[in-house]
């Protein structure tokens, strides 16, 4: 086989579109996965200059390909083709420090990517079972932290199987353009998590744009988000603003605490949600805005829409994909490293040596903190700060409201045999709980119930801690 014959044998196994323009924007070279998206024939497209196949219509008003021919750099954008999603990313090839040779653009089609992804998840779902699935792996949480901390967040680390399927969810559902709803209580990370999801997908090019949904003045909320024209009204700028969901197109639109949102305000953005169109005050001309919507709130939405302060269609719109994050003090075995990560941050902030003793451990692990993850933060920043260098943080460096008064050592002295460590402290204490709920209830629904956790966790856990939660339900019969 000859190397030109390879070279197109290969590029046609490709299941992305490949096209090549040479310096005058006329394709030199197209796959056939082109020709299916476009819907035309290798020989209608092969030797046509770009500009010609716009005018035709035949691909989007905006080439790609042909900006980065123009500006000499590798560019990508989201566009729209025949109505599927595609990403095109097109890269020039330089003769010399001026001029392009050739340029490389790369498709991807996006919608069959989400339906890949969707059928995956659907599967995954379908096939996970307590038995197949009975708990996460050391080695599958590493791996799992390891991805995460790759997108530089290295103040987001957990312990938990309930933070692991978490983000193990998150990462999974990244690519896929899906609309994602993260609940829980201030402080848990919502917004960290946002960010992450943001990083893992094909839009982590450019920035995510977080709209604090709490934050806008009575009557300025639609300025500021569809933004407006010149003249619209009294105080506006000279040129018009942009709007902040228009200043998100291509990326991530993050909208935080949505629940605060105006009631009036909700309507203008479920049809926006619906059609991707904005409309500016002042405008009559509609503009289309590509995003990924994930919003956040600390309200129980279903609660809001029962009591007619949230939409019940929007509500729906928002949550395809809902995320509940517990709070902190239903996943203590998180607090531990939390505490080492912050206290790592802080050392190298400070340029301190210090460390907890394992009293003010015990305290900080029996708090329930209110304020959750960025309570415990922002505690460990502030010991780290008030305490001299080269030394051991005691219990009387904790704010007071922290010190458990019952909390003695003589009254935990029967936990702490054979110096065990923290954490298999925490487990033996688990192990304990689901045992003594079991025996009373014979049921993990209702036992999941009561510790504020999905069902699958506690069977999971349960098959975990088999030589010690010795239980046989019907319901984990049939898991």
């Amino acid at each position: 086989m000859d190397i030109e014959r390879l070279f197109n044998v290969v590029l046609n196994a490709s299941h992305d579109g490949i096209l090549i323009l040479d310096n005058k924007g006329t394709i030199i070279y197209i796959n056939e996965a082109i020709s299916r998206l476009v819907g035309c024939d290798l020989s209608e497209l092969l030797g046509q200059n770009v500009n010609v196949l716009v005018e035709k219509h035949i691909i989007p008003k905006r080439s790609i390909s042909f900006e980065a021919l123009q500006k000499k750099r590798k560019t990508t954008d989201l566009l729209k083709i025949r109505g599927q999603k595609i990403l095109v990313t097109a890269t020039p090839c330089m003769k010399d420090q001026n001029s392009v040779e050739y340029v490389i653009t790369n498709v991807r089609n996006l919608g069959e990517l989400d339906t890949m992804a969707t059928m995956f998840l659907e599967s995954s779902l379908k096939w996970d079972s307590p038995i197949i699935n009975c708990n996460h792996s050391m080695l599958q949480k590493k791996v799992i932290r390891e991805k995460i901390q790759a997108f530089e967040f290295p103040d987001f680390n957990f312990e938990s199987d309930a933070m692991t399927e978490i983000c193990e969810i998150a990462l999974r559902t990244a690519p896929i353009d899906i609309s994602i709803l993260l609940m829980g209580e201030t402080g848990v990370g919502k917004g960290l998590l946002a960010q992450i999801i943001h990083k893992a997908s094909f839009r982590r090019n450019l920035p995510m744009v977080e709209i604090d949904c709490s934050g806008f003045p009575e009557g300025l909320i639609d300025s500021e988000l569809f933004g407006y024209t010149e003249g619209t009204f009294t105080g506006a700028r000279k040129m018009g603003k942009t709007g902040l969901i228009e200043a998100a197109n291509n990326s991530t639109l993050f909208l935080d605490e949505i629940g605060t949102m105006p009631l009036e305000f909700q309507t203008r953005l479920l049809k926006f949600l619906d059609d991707g169109y904005i409309l500016p005050l002042g405008s009559t001309e509609r503009k289309w805005v590509n995003v990924r919507v994930i919003a956040s709130t600390n309200y129980v939405l279903s609660e809001q829409v029962a009591k007619g302060k949230f939409r019940k269609d929007l509500f729906y719109r928002l949550s395809v994909l809902p995320i509940v994050i517990p709070p902190l003090r239903q996943r203590r075995e998180d607090i531990n490293v939390l505490i080492e990560t912050f206290l790592q941050k802080y050392r190298m902030k400070y340029q301190k040596s210090i460390n907890i003793d394992q009293e003010v451990k015990r305290n900080l692990l029996y708090y329930d903190y209110p304020g959750n993850v960025r309570e415990l933060k922002n505690v460990i920043e502030r010991l780290a700060l008030l305490t001299k260098d080269d030394i051991v943080i005691s219990k009387e460096g904790l704010p007071p409201y922290m010190i458990q008064p019952n909390l003695h050592k003589n009254a935990i002295s029967d936990l702490f045999v054979n110096n065990r460590s923290l954490k298999a402290l925490i487990i033996n204490y688990e192990k304990q709980i689901i045992k003594r709920l079991m025996d009373k209830y014979k049921s993990t629904y209702k036992v999941a119930n009561i510790l504020g956790v999905s069902q699958p966790t506690i069977v999971r856990k349960i098959h975990r801690y088999k030589d010690t939660v010795n239980v046989k339900t019907k319901e984990h019969k049939e898991g």
